[in-house]
């Protein structure tokens, strides 16, 4: 039987995963913005891409791609 320190590491072993199942439409989402961009510059389409972008940067570095 896996003791606990096991059990927490395939925990995060899958919350990796699933994060990384994740990263394709947060990467979709951020190209779409910066299309938006290059036409029109739009400080709310601006904001939102520093929102998506910030986020990406802080929840990255929480699953070890730092």
């Amino acid at each position: 039987m896996p003791n606990t320190s096991e059990l927490i590491q395939a925990q995060l072993a899958q919350l990796r995963q699933d994060y990384v199942q994740r990263l394709e439409s947060k990467l979709h989402a951020i190209e779409a913005g910066w299309n938006q961009l290059s036409p029109v510059w739009s400080g709310e389409t601006s904001r939102t891409l520093h929102h998506l972008l910030h986020t990406l940067a802080g929840s990255s570095a929480t699953y070890g791609f730092a």
